[in-house]
């Protein structure tokens, strides 16, 4: 899915490192595509290191994915959860992410990312 790795167009690929240490703790994989008309950002893999878990790395990525997907025009952030990953689905609700479609095992859910002034 990535044949030019980092640098495959369409595709944000982060490392989620700790500011004080330094240490790679997670990552995130977004693509852009258009769906109905409107350019989104959907999140294909967010992950956590498990001994870093809960200390915000987290919510920090995917507000700073939200943002570059705003920079490059997508008008809302679609993701899929796990129904069992209770966790992830704190941490989506908790950032303005809504269950829009149940699917057997896990949950489609998004989050507009442009406001009406």
């Amino acid at each position: 899915m990535l044949p030019e790795g980092r640098e495959t167009a369409g595709n944000l690929l982060m490392t989620i490192v700790d500011r004080n240490s330094g240490r790679t703790v997670g990552v995130i994989w977004c693509l852009y595509e258009v769906t109905d008309g409107k350019k989104q950002m959907f999140i294909a893999d967010l992950a956590v290191n498990e001994n870093e878990r809960g200390k915000g790395y987290a919510s920090a990525a995917l507000a700073e994915a939200e943002r570059s997907a705003r920079n490059s025009g997508c008008a809302e952030a679609v993701l899929w959860v796990y129904a069992d990953n209770h966790a992830a689905v704190r941490l989506y609700e908790k950032a303005g992410y809504l269950a829009f479609r149940e699917e057997e095992g896990g949950t489609y859910m998004k989050k507009p990312l442009t406001s009406v002034l």
